[in-house]
């Protein structure tokens, strides 16, 4: 084709990457809330799980806007990606050798499937195993001392019978009055319902003299980081595939050098999670795995097979 064919198509190409994600937006938008809400419940869990309000933080007016409109944003590319690969696809496919197009074929979905393989092993797996070991690290402070009496000094009985109890319940009792007041034991807090139907609460937790409530933009930026590396951290077997096809590794030194891939997984490992030994042996185990998978692909997808002409 001419040059200037070839940027006619580069352009169409172009544009229809920036439409589909543009036409995602407004789905993405109406579904945003759910999508946040979905991102916040391993945090949420976590803090519930250790007795602790589920209760994000908002440091400025604007950081639920950022934060809802940054998601919507996201899922709308991530939902188009499968027609933004299509479309780079489609693109290089006519400049590629046949032999080059079997190599594609074999290993775009075997990225994507390790992609998301990545990504869910994280968002179910460590992700919340790491966050509860988090929370819990820090409630192991020692907690703030009592208050005691002044030496010499004894409460009457009157008073401390007269102290009334407020009942406490593991859910919101749809029988309450206005601004009856009662203590959720599920969510940590003294709640009550006000005249409009809505329930207010005050957070109640164990006094360590450190208030655990986590930013909304540190807490996305942290899963999105940890999701990233896991996403890049799951291409190993193809990763050392395409090393093997091109002849830099072999099957015998991946199992010579098996000891020193093991010290390099858990360099990987310390260094692409937050410093907790859970989480980084979580990440660990699956990488080394992989890279036992790479060797096994070595030996039933040799060189030979993919990139031989016809």
């Amino acid at each position: 084709m001419p040059l200037g064919d070839h940027l006619e198509e580069l352009r169409s190409r172009v544009i229809m990457c920036l439409v589909a994600p543009l036409i995602l937006v407004v789905p993405s938008l109406y579904f945003g809330k759910a999508i946040l809400e979905w991102l916040l419940s391993p945090i949420r869990d976590a803090m519930i799980r250790a007795g602790l309000p589920g209760r994000i933080q908002l440091l400025s007016p604007t950081e639920p806007m950022i934060s809802y409109f940054k998601i919507a944003l996201l899922a709308a590319v991530l939902g188009a990606a499968p027609v933004i690969l299509w479309q780079l696809w489609k693109f290089i496919e006519p400049g590629l050798y046949d032999r080059e197009k079997r190599v594609a074929y074999l290993l775009l979905p075997g990225s994507t499937l390790l992609l998301v393989l990545g990504v869910v092993f994280n968002y179910y797996v460590v992700f919340p195993m790491t966050l509860r070991v988090l929370v819990a690290f820090a409630q192991t402070m020692q907690p703030a001392a009592a208050v005691a009496p002044p030496a010499g000094e004894t409460i009457p009985p009157e008073i401390v019978e007269g102290i009334p109890q407020v009942p406490h319940y593991a859910y919101d009792p749809p029988e309450l009055r206005p601004f009856q007041i009662y203590f959720n034991t599920t969510l940590h807090q003294l709640r009550m319902r006000g005249e409009d139907g809505k329930f207010y609460g005050a957070d109640l937790q164990t006094d360590t003299g450190f208030a655990q409530q986590y930013e909304i933009k540190a807490y996305l930026n942290m899963m999105l980081g940890m999701t990233l590396a896991f996403a890049i951290a799951f291409q190993l077997p193809l990763v050392l595939l395409l090393l093997g096809w091109v002849g830099i590794v072999d099957i015998k030194s991946l199992r010579y050098y098996r000891r020193h891939a093991l010290l390099g997984c858990a360099i990987a490992a310390a260094v692409l999670t937050p410093p907790d030994v859970t989480s980084q042996v979580a990440l660990l185990i699956p990488l080394y795995l992989l890279y036992e998978l790479s060797i096994i692909l070595l030996r039933f997808v040799p060189a030979v097979k993919p990139v031989e002409s016809q």
